[in-house]
C-alpha cells in the first residue's frame, strides 16, 4: 500500500488519495468512504490490486484532506466535484464506482456530473454499499446533528475543525436523504444503463427499511456474509472483495 502522497487543490484547501494496484493499467476503480472514516479503511485484494489502479480519496473533514470551516466544503456535491477534479487530472477513461454509507450519495452526484459534463470518461459500474437512500440510514449522522453546530472560526483547534466537519457533513446528508431525492436519482442512473450493485452486509438483514425499498423498485440486494455496515473492512470484507 502507498501512503497518501497526491492532492488536488480546491478553494477550500487540499483533498488528498492514494493511488494503489497496477498503475499501468488503464482500468480504475474509486473508493469512497463514509463519514468519519478515511481512504485507509479501505484495502482491496491482492486480485482486485494487480488488475486495476486504485484511486481512494479523503473527503474534505477526513483523514489528511483539508478541513476548512465553510458549510458548502461539506455538501455531497462538493465532495463530488472535488473527487471528479481528481480522476479528471489523472486523465481517467472508464471508471469503476464504489460508494460506502455517505460516500454513496457522494457517488450518486459523481456519476450524474461525469454523465452530464464528460465526453471522454464514463462510469463502468457503481456499486452502492449501504449508501444512504432515506431517512432511517441517518442513525449516525443525525445523533451529530442533536449536539448542534460546534463555534469554530479561521484559527480554530484541529479537533474543533474536525467535530465541524463531521457537522456539516452530516447536515447535508441528513437532508438528502429525508428529502426522497436519492432513490429516484439512483433508478435514473440505472435506467440510463449504468449496472449498479447495491450491497449490504448479511448482519444488518431486516435492519434497514431502505433495503426494502431498493428491493421495491427493482434492485437485486447482494447480501454480504459475515458483513455489518463497514463490509468492506470488518468480518465480510472476504466477500465483499
Amino acid at each position: 500500500m502507498s501512503s497518501l502522497q497526491h492532492h488536488v487543490s480546491t478553494k477550500f484547501g487540499n483533498m488528498y488519495y492514494r493511488k494503489l494496484g497496477n498503475l499501468a493499467s488503464g482500468d480504475h476503480a474509486l473508493f469512497i468512504h463514509g463519514l468519519g472514516s478515511d481512504s485507509s479503511t479501505c484495502s482491496p485484494s491482492q486480485k482486485l490490486l494487480d488488475k486495476m489502479q486504485w484511486i481512494i480519496p479523503d473527503l474534505v473533514g477526513h483523514g489528511m484532506s483539508c478541513k476548512p470551516v465553510e458549510l458548502e466544503a461539506y455538501t455531497m456535491q462538493s465532495q463530488a466535484s472535488f473527487i471528479h477534479k481528481i480522476v479528471s487530472e489523472q486523465q481517467v477513461k472508464d471508471l469503476f464506482v464504489i460508494g460506502h454509507s455517505l460516500g454513496g450519495p457522494v457517488a450518486i452526484k459523481l456519476c450524474e456530473k461525469i454523465n452530464r459534463e464528460e465526453k471522454n470518461m464514463s462510469v463502468r459500474c457503481l456499486v452502492y454499499e449501504e449508501g444512504n437512500i432515506n431517512e432511517d440510514d441517518c442513525f449516525g449522522s443525525k445523533k451529530i446533528l442533536d449536539k448542534g453546530c460546534p463555534l469554530v472560526g479561521p484559527d480554530c483547534e484541529p479537533r474543533e475543525a474536525t467535530d465541524f466537519a463531521m457537522y456539516a457533513s452530516s447536515k447535508d446528508l441528513v437532508e438528502m436523504s429525508c428529502s426522497g431525492e436519492l432513490l429516484p436519482r439512483l433508478k435514473a442512473l440505472r435506467d440510463g444503463g449504468l449496472p449498479i450493485m447495491v450491497m449490504y452486509g448479511e448482519k444488518n438483514y431486516g435492519r434497514f427499511s431502505s433495503a426494502a425499498l431498493l428491493e421495491h423498485n427493482g434492485f437485486k440486494i447482494q447480501w454480504v456474509a459475515r458483513g455489518g455496515h463497514s463490509m468492506h473492512k470488518d468480518e465480510g470484507s472476504p466477500a465483499f472483495w
